[in-house]
């Protein structure tokens, strides 16, 4: 077998990314379906109390949980003879964080929950802290580019849960059945990942004592950064759940959560690549800028078709999704698409952030985003309702994107090309003008849905715009050198 980046199988990487894609497409149509089940059932006022619930456990595990891995993960793959030690010290630290960030997200939820269902909710959903520790197993995977078991498991966990939702709509629970199912089948998925984990890899409990210390002095900007990031990301939730009222909450949230849906296609691809970047960082400098590139160029199709299609006719697709009293929330669909090409784009820098340890110069941009994201909201909510919280999403991430570029770019001398996205959004434009023509001609949403598919696969053949073979072929041999200028 061909051998890529750090000595991965080339086969091994594509099969990685193409598994995931296929199954995080799966993933994401039951997504879909769980979604649009539970806004239904629940309504925009308890949806927005659950979505407010969601917002506070996942601030605390990011600023736990998820910064650990993030730095354990590239120095494991840069020294796999101490994998073991890694890995096991990793758990130690999430084990010893569990409790305490807990006990933090049931007070959050205490002060801020309205009704007695959304306390006993938000209590039950705390439990989620606690299984990061097991959950945090799952590194092995990525760890080994075969996020394919990960994916699969992932799959089981929305297949679980959606028909678990399904039940609780028929049998008539509240938001304490929704937040006990939910922590059930993750509870129920976590088992058969630790076990596979636990056959590949054997964790060193006592080599890694002497790495918690090094990798706390490493996690701490790495959480704080993660922390600020999340909290902008996650705060205009609670402002809007203050301000504006939970129904306004279940609006925002239900729009927010297509952008975060969207966003398993950045994760997949940017999971699998993690590894091999910081593989590749020290020998193989070119590779890392065409990987980045066209890694770019094929987020910028999903990002463009996002804003196009949206654009055209986000009321008509939020009426099959939610029902009517959500078409209105149309407007800030587009405005948080146009947010989602910011974030993509982030991932694509964001990815080195910790390979290049520089996360402690990050800090400072994260919290001055998170500053204005929170004056702004403070400021325009009030006045103009959740759409200014989309708005301000807009802002910050666009902010943030341009602070991470100035400092990650000139460090990897990384120049991305801007021909790409020219083609890929005049391919966009095109889809989005047959759609608003079909949508004036008073077609059908899942018509429009299905022009839009059409017509913008073939305006990006036509337009030169498709890119996926070009990153497959980078996982050959030989290709590795090719200088990011000449991406095209």
């Amino acid at each position: 077998m061909t051998t890529g980046v750090g000595g991965l199988g080339s086969r091994r990487v594509t099969a990685d990314i193409a598994v995931q894609l296929i199954g995080r497409v799966l993933d994401l149509a039951l997504g879909v379906v769980v979604t649009v089940a539970l806004v239904r059932y629940l309504g925009d006022s308890d949806y927005g109390k659950w979505a407010t619930i969601m917002s506070v456990t996942s601030f605390i595990t990011v600023a736990g949980s998820q910064a650990i891995p993030k730095v354990v993960i590239p120095k494991a793959a840069a020294e796999p003879e101490r994998e073991g030690s890694w890995l096991g010290a990793l758990l130690a630290l999430q084990a010893a964080i569990a409790v305490p960030g807990t006990i933090l997200a049931v007070a959050i939820l205490l002060v801020i929950s309205r009704g007695g269902d959304m306390v006993a909710a938000g209590l039950i959903a705390s439990l989620m802290i606690v299984l990061n520790v097991p959950a945090a197993v799952g590194t092995v995977f990525q760890l080994h580019v075969r996020n394919d078991v990960g994916t699969a498991i992932s799959l089981l966990n929305s297949v679980i849960w959606t028909v678990g939702v399904f039940v609780i709509a028929a049998v008539g629970g509240g938001l304490p059945a929704v937040a006990a199912l939910f922590v059930g089948t993750m509870l129920i998925t976590l088992m058969p990942m630790v076990v596979l984990a636990l056959r590949r890899v054997r964790f060193d409990w006592t080599g890694g004592k002497k790495l918690r210390g090094p990798i706390v002095k490493m996690a701490i900007p790495v959480a704080a950064y993660g922390m600020a990031v999340n909290a902008y990301n996650g705060i205009d939730q609670l402002i809007v759940f203050q301000l504006d009222g939970s129904r306004a909450a279940g609006l925002y949230a239900a729009v927010y959560r297509i952008v975060n849906q969207a966003g398993v296609f950045p994760a997949a691809i940017f999971t699998t690549l993690l590894p091999v970047l910081a593989a590749a960082y020290q020998t193989d400098l070119g590779r890392v800028h065409r990987l980045m590139q066209v890694a770019a160029d094929n987020l910028m199709v999903l990002c463009f078709g996002g804003v196009a299609v949206t654009l055209a006719a986000g009321g008509p697709i939020l009426e099959l999704l939610y029902g009517a009293d959500f078409a209105s929330a149309a407007p800030s669909l587009v405005i948080l698409m146009v947010a989602f090409v910011f974030i993509a784009l982030g991932y694509v820098y964001g990815s080195m952030v910790v390979v290049l340890n520089i996360q402690r110069r990050l800090l400072k941009f994260a919290v001055a985003a998170l500053s204005v994201n929170i004056v702004l909201n403070l400021i325009f909510v009030p006045i103009f309702g959740y759409v200014a919280a989309a708005v301000v999403t807009v802002i910050t991430e666009a902010l943030v994107l341009v602070l991470t570029a100035r400092v990650v770019a000139p460090i990897l001398n990384l120049k991305l090309q801007w021909g790409p996205f020219v083609r890929t959004g005049a391919a966009a434009a095109g889809m989005c003008v047959i759609v608003l023509l079909l949508r004036l001609a008073g077609l059908p949403a899942g018509v429009l849905l299905l022009a839009a598919a059409v017509s913008y696969a073939l305006l990006l053949i036509a337009f030169k715009a498709l890119h996926l073979r070009e990153m497959l072929a980078l996982l050959r041999p030989g290709r590795a050198s090719t200088p990011a200028g000449d991406a095209t």
